[in-house]
C-alpha cells in the first residue's frame, strides 16, 4: 500500500504535486477520436489485403455512387443498402495517403470537439452525419455519373466547421465552463469560411497535390461535411452552464 505523504521528503503537513500534473500523458486525444482512427486504419487494412476481386466487391458495396443513389431504394437492394452508403463511404480509403492524411486530420480537429461536446454518440453522430451530408453534396454537382466516393473527408470537415464555431473563442476568466458558441454571422466564422470553402474549390483546378496520385480530390463533399458541422454542432453541443 502506498502512502499518500512519504514522498519527496516533504511532510505531512506539506501539499504534493497533482498525480496528473507530475505524469502528463504525451498523447492524451479522447478516446472516441483515437478509436474511431483506429477503426478507419483497420478496415484500411482489410481492404489492402483483400484479393483484387474483393476489393472490387467491397468497393462497389460500400463506395458512394451519385446515380445510383438517385435510383433509389429499388436501385440499391433495399432502403438499408440504400442509405447506408451514405455512411458506408467512409470508412473505404484508396490509398495509404488518403487514410493517413485523413487520420491526422481527424485527429487534430476530432480532440478538441470530442472534449466540446463530451459524450462520444455526440462525437460520433456528428462525425458520421457530417460524412453523409457531405456525400449528398457531392451527388448534387454529379447526379448522373457512376463515379464512385470514397473516405472520410467529409466527416472530418464537419469536425473542422465544428470547430470554428468555438475554437477561436476565449474562455471567460470567471468561469469554467467551455467558451459559447460564436455566431455565424461573426467575422472570425466568415473569414474561416470563405478560406477553407476557396481552398477546397481550388482543387478542382490546381489539382489534388501530394499524395492524391491520379484520384481526384471529392471537394464537393469536403465543403458539403463542412457546412454541416458548421450549422450542426448546436444540436450536439453538451448543455453548458448560462452565466448571468
Amino acid at each position: 500500500m502506498r502512502n499518500d505523504f512519504k514522498s519527496n521528503g516533504r511532510g505531512p503537513w506539506e501539499a504534493r504535486e497533482p498525480q496528473a500534473e507530475r505524469r502528463a500523458p504525451v498523447f492524451n486525444a479522447p478516446p472516441v477520436v483515437v478509436w474511431t482512427i483506429t477503426a478507419l486504419g483497420l478496415c484500411y487494412v482489410f481492404f489492402a489485403l483483400s484479393p483484387p476481386a474483393l476489393q472490387e466487391r467491397l468497393g462497389d458495396q460500400l463506395g458512394f455512387e451519385p446515380a445510383r443513389f438517385f435510383a433509389g431504394p429499388a436501385g440499391n437492394g433495399g432502403v438499408v443498402a440504400w442509405l447506408g452508403r451514405l455512411f458506408t463511404h467512409v470508412f473505404v480509403h484508396a490509398s495509404f495517403a488518403h487514410i493517413a492524411f485523413n487520420s491526422l486530420w481527424l485527429l487534430a480537429f476530432g480532440a478538441p470537439v470530442a472534449r466540446r461536446v463530451g459524450a462520444a454518440w455526440r462525437f460520433l453522430a456528428l462525425f458520421l452525419l457530417s460524412g453523409a451530408a457531405g456525400a449528398l453534396f457531392f451527388s448534387l454537382f454529379h447526379m448522373n455519373e457512376y463515379t464512385v466516393l470514397v473516405g472520410a473527408s467529409g466527416g472530418v470537415t464537419g469536425l473542422l466547421g465544428a470547430l470554428i464555431r468555438f475554437g477561436f473563442r476565449r474562455p471567460n476568466l470567471f468561469s469554467t465552463a467551455p467558451p459559447r458558441l460564436l455566431k455565424l454571422t461573426d467575422p472570425t466564422v466568415l473569414a474561416w469560411s470563405a478560406v477553407i470553402i476557396i481552398l477546397n474549390v481550388s482543387t478542382e483546378f490546381v489539382g489534388a497535390g501530394f499524395g492524391a496520385g491520379d484520384a481526384r480530390i471529392a471537394w464537393e463533399a469536403h465543403i458539403g461535411g463542412f457546412l454541416f458541422g458548421l450549422l450542426a454542432i448546436p444540436l450536439f453541443d453538451r448543455p453548458h452552464p448560462r452565466i448571468a
